[in-house]
């Protein structure tokens, strides 16, 4: 098998399917997205937000008072009385992104989410020019410069994807003859979860399904396949689908009873927790174009393509017929690069550094650009209140040492 260099994607999509919580579907959650309200929609209902002359003895206090008339700029009140902004502006009811952090280095992972925090990884070189990796966070609360906290990885994310949580710890896979799967949790320790022998010395493409964490090891070190491991590190990791040497398999989601797989012009399935071989789900519509992203919310499998399209198609063994949901148009003529989910949201990055939303089932309605960035690394990752990515400046790609910044934007 020909030998390849660990992967350092820049904007490449996350390939696990985040829902509401840690909770692995999204089929029962709920947008937290729409368009701005009026200020005399606000008016309307500014006497049911405050609880109302007429609530009863013994309910919760009043919240404070909100001005219907500066809803298009309040920060604390954007939009409708009590959305807070969460540190951006409020620019004609919609909230802008905020800087949460900037930290220093050649090349950014991440994000990811817990209940808490918000986690990321950096790449610096040493004063011997070796690449050296970085685990960091900070809460999602108090985010700044100055309370980003970190730990010294054995060495880089094997790529943008090598990340996941189960809404507690947080995981990442890297590179290298320590390489493996390794856990943060809330504490702060990191410990490997998979042997640091090298064995598993290309851990990639990480999604959490149950008490696992689901990992793709391939193209350098250790056996090929996909594998899954306990979350606490007590078992050995256990094969749950072989692949081929020869296969590139570039994302995956995973689903309490499905895998799928994708590499540039193919999806495949695994039906059930475990299976001797993947099953071709593509049909002609899926296998033109080069796959750029992939996610699933438990009952429907989004992807992108460098023809600058989103499609969808129903969770099952196969796809018929994909659903076009977005054109080049949408995209304003840039190429997706990332393609992630939470609840019933979708988001997508584009390699014009711009950062949109949409509402999963009527996406080609929907679509909303949330921010334009110098360059986005990584993938626009969510939680219930708000979205979160890692912007740097326009030539990041050439390599030169950069300042990231960790950005959010309230839903």
């Amino acid at each position: 098998m020909p030998s390849r260099a660990p992967r350092r994607l820049i904007g490449a999509s996350l390939a696990i399917a985040v829902a509401c919580g840690a909770v692995a579907t999204g089929a029962a959650c709920g947008s937290s997205y729409g368009t701005a309200a009026a200020p005399d929609a606000v008016a309307d209902r500014v006497g049911e937000d405050e609880g109302g002359i007429d609530a009863p003895a013994g309910d919760a206090p009043p919240s404070p008072a909100c001005d219907p008339a500066k809803v298009a700029t309040d920060p604390s009140s954007c939009g409708r009385c009590g959305h807070s902004c969460l540190g951006g502006q409020c620019v004609g009811g919609i909230c802008q992104p905020a800087l949460l952090a900037t930290v220093s280095g050649t090349s950014a992972f991440g994000p990811v989410l817990d209940g808490t925090r918000a986690v990321f990884a950096i790449e610096a070189v040493d004063s011997n020019q070796i690449p050296k990796g970085r685990l960091q966070w900070c809460a999602k609360s108090s985010c700044t410069d100055a309370t980003v906290l970190g730990a010294d990885l054995p060495s880089i994310p094997t790529s943008t994807l090598a990340f996941a949580s189960d809404g507690v710890n947080d995981y990442v896979g890297v590179v290298g003859t320590l390489g493996g799967v390794f856990r943060l949790a809330q504490a702060g320790t990191l410990q490997p979860i998979t042997v640091t022998d090298g064995t598993f010395g290309n851990a990639d493409l990480l999604s959490v399904r149950g008490s696992d964490v689901v990992f793709l090891n391939a193209y350098q070190n250790g056996p090929v396949g996909i594998y899954a491991v306990a979350s606490d590190g007590v078992t050995a990791p256990r094969l749950i689908v072989p692949v081929a040497e020869t296969d590139r398999w570039l994302k995956i989601a995973t689903l309490p009873d499905r895998v799928y797989a994708a590499d540039f012009q193919r999806i495949a399935t695994c039906s059930g927790t475990s299976c001797p071989a993947l099953s071709i789900y593509g049909s002609p519509t899926v296998v033109q174009p080069d796959i750029i992203g992939m996610v699933s919310d438990g009952t429907t499998i989004f992807w992108t393509t460098d023809q600058q399209k989103l499609f969808s198609c129903a969770v099952g063994d196969s796809c018929a017929a994909a659903t076009q949901l977005l054109d080049s148009v949408s995209f304003q003529n840039g190429v997706p690069r990332s393609l992630s989910i939470h609840g019933a949201d979708l988001y997508m990055t584009t390699d014009a550094a711009k950062v949109f939303t949409c509402v999963a089932a009527t996406c080609g309605q929907t679509l909303r650009l949330i921010a334009t960035e110098d360059a986005v690394v990584g993938s626009v990752i969510a939680d219930e209140e708000a979205a979160y990515w890692i912007g740097a400046g326009k030539n990041v790609e050439a390599g030169a040492t950069q300042g990231f910044r960790l950005m959010r934007v309230a839903k």
